[in-house]
Formats: C-alpha cells, sequence, structure tokens
C-alpha cells in the first residue's frame, strides 16, 4: 500500500467515525463543512454562569434519589474528588449530564 493510499484509508476511518459520534450524539455536521460560519455575537444568547450552588443542589437531590454512586461518578469524570474541586467552567456540562442521571430507561 502506497502512502497515499494509506492516507486515504486514515481519512476515510475519520470520515466514519465522524458519522458514528453523530450518530449517537444526534448532532449533524454541515453538507459542506467549509459553508459552516461562527456564530456571529447577536446570534449567541447570553447565558448565565452557572454556580456551584446550582449544581451542588442538582447533584444532592440526585444523591437523595439514591444514585449517589453516579454522583460521584460525574464528580470524578470531570477530574475531581469532590464537586468543589471542578472548574466552574464545566457546570454547565455537568448540569447536563446530571439531568440524565436516573432518567435512562
Amino acid at each position: 500500500m502506497t502512502q497515499e493510499e494509506l492516507l486515504k484509508a486514515i481519512a476515510e476511518d475519520f470520515r466514519r467515525t465522524a458519522d458514528h459520534i453523530e450518530k449517537l450524539t444526534g448532532v449533524e455536521s454541515p453538507a459542506d463543512p467549509k459553508a459552516e460560519t461562527a456564530p456571529s455575537a447577536e446570534n449567541v444568547p447570553d447565558e448565565k454562569p452557572v454556580t456551584l450552588e446550582e449544581v451542588r443542589t442538582v447533584l444532592s437531590a440526585k444523591s437523595s434519589e439514591g444514585y449517589g454512586s453516579q454522583v460521584r461518578d460525574l464528580i470524578h469524570s470531570f477530574g475531581a474528588e469532590k464537586l468543589s474541586a471542578v472548574d466552574p467552567s464545566h457546570y454547565r456540562e455537568m448540569l447536563k449530564k446530571a439531568e440524565v442521571i436516573g432518567n435512562a430507561g
């Protein structure tokens, strides 16, 4: 296999991987990636920052519902041993992930 053929095969593997990720996440890529543009400031809604207290409230409720181990796993997935050690930039993502705890089925 020539180097060019190998590179083409690798590129195809990346395309297939991206397709699988899109299917798993439900997010579709634009038909023409070059046509994708960054959102303008007026199209991006202003989101208020998520606070530690908001995250703590949701995770505490999940723990009280019997999902303590999933809550601990979630905190660990952000590289922390306790909630207060999680980087605040991850709070919004953490809340989204916490919403599905106990709702799978």
